[in-house]
């Protein structure tokens, strides 16, 4: 599993066995520490990415769609860190009830991070293999997971992807500087790598995401937050209910 936890939701590509890699999105919202009365309203056979909770003993927690309704503001300025264990087991969660996999197995996390956030990795995974190992409820089913993650900074992939382009043409990315520039929801991170190692003085996560620069590009524009979702929805005239600023892109530079 691959999964990037950001700020406009989970991006998750996971693969059991041998089989296809398939891609998993879940919303971002985290609603923990709620009591067992909160799932009187989720009980039903929506799909798990669109209905998921975890139960913690007597904690209840729930992820994604199914968190809005008990939070009053997103999480967009929240770190990473706070929140991801819950939303690396309610990933686990769905794969385990679409793929029909028994109440233990074993799993791999490979997790994007920002730069500014690589060094609490330590903390997440010691939260996530906590309840991982004493084992927990996704939707009513218990679960116990063998987890081994690791982190890596986001935009690496790209990285790995523009050394296999150069592979195939014979080409060594050891003997080139390539920076990997990848803009997100929340923060805009650059890469700099120069002779397969990444370059710290040259990187960092600090740039501003989609949402602040559409931020301060309304107020420039005089556009108040109530205008927001008219001002999107103009943007996406064929689709009224979509926002051009929901999920993060990315953009790869190289240099010769």
């Amino acid at each position: 599993m691959v999964a990037d936890l950001g700020s406009s939701a989970s991006k998750v590509f996971y693969r059991v066995g041998g089989g296809a890699t398939l891609p998993l999105w879940m919303g971002a919202e985290v609603a923990p520490n709620l009591s067992q009365a909160v799932l009187t309203q989720f009980r039903g056979s929506t799909r798990p990415q669109d209905s998921a909770w975890l139960e913690l003993g007597d904690q209840v927690v729930l992820v994604g769609e199914s968190a809005k309704t008990c939070l009053e503001t997103n999480s967009i300025r929240a770190n990473k860190s706070e929140l991801a264990a819950y939303k690396i087991a309610a990933a686990l969660g769905v794969v385990a009830e679409l793929e029909s996999l028994p109440p233990s197995f074993e799993a791999v996390l490979w997790l994007a991070l920002p730069l500014t956030e690589l060094g609490t990795r330590e903390a997440i995974r010691n939260q996530v293999e906590a309840i991982c190992q004493s084992g927990f409820r996704f939707r009513g089913e218990p679960l116990q997971v063998g987890l081994t993650m690791q982190a890596f900074p986001e935009g690496f992939g790209l990285y790995l992807n523009r050394k296999g382009e150069l592979d195939a043409l014979g080409q060594d990315i050891n003997q080139r500087r390539t920076l990997i520039v990848m803009m997100g929801h929340r923060n805009l991170s650059v890469l700099c790598f120069d002779g397969g190692s990444l370059r710290a003085a040259g990187s960092n996560s600090n740039g501003p995401g989609f949402w602040p620069m559409f931020e301060k590009a309304a107020r420039s524009a005089g556009v108040t937050q109530p205008d927001y979702g008219f001002l999107m929805a103009r943007s996406h005239p064929t689709k009224p209910n979509s926002s051009p600023w929901r999920g993060g892109g990315c953009l790869t530079l190289v240099s010769r």
